[in-house]
């Protein structure tokens, strides 16, 4: 920069966590960059080259649904299954993907879905992602995917949370 006359900062900083962990999250929300006028990102491969390309918009949520155990084979009855909630929202969700813009993407992944076939779980829960090149089409789609969560919630007696 010195050499070339420009005037300014530059900072390095790394991605912790970069996949799975939304580690730049992290570091924008602590106020690293709220006085950075441009920022590149790089993102390792299997080669070294640069290419201006655009990136997907990303809104990523917990949602962790909070039921009632009871023995599956014995008292079936007295349980409010927590997987079930996961699994009603993913069901609709999975619906939804006919009814939102192209280039969206939604994926998920269950990361609690109880501890034994016997019994009914009373917590689960499924971890997603949001994608889609407008930030505006992200947050709008993921309302969506939380109105999902709560509808899932109420046909299960179930009830979630989510952050």
């Amino acid at each position: 920069m010195v050499a070339h006359g420009i005037k300014g900062e530059l900072r390095v900083y790394g991605a912790p966590a970069e996949e799975g962990g939304s580690g730049k999250v992290f570091l924008v929300r602590s106020g690293l960059t709220k006085d950075v006028s441009a920022m590149l990102h790089w993102h390792a491969g299997d080669g070294y080259s640069a290419m201006q390309g655009h990136a997907l918009a990303n809104v990523s949520a917990k949602f962790r649904f909070n039921g009632l155990a009871s023995h599956a084979a014995a008292a079936p009855e007295r349980g409010r299954s927590a997987l079930d909630g996961v699994e009603a929202m993913d069901n609709m969700v999975n619906m939804m993907r006919e009814h939102v813009p192209q280039e969206t993407r939604i994926h998920y992944v269950i990361t609690d879905g109880g501890k034994a076939p016997n019994v009914v779980p009373d917590t689960a829960e499924v971890y997603y992602y949001v994608r889609h090149p407008d930030q505006q089409q992200v947050a709008d789609i993921m309302e969506r995917v939380k109105k999902a969560a709560e509808g899932a919630a109420l046909g299960t007696g179930t009830t979630v949370e989510y952050n």
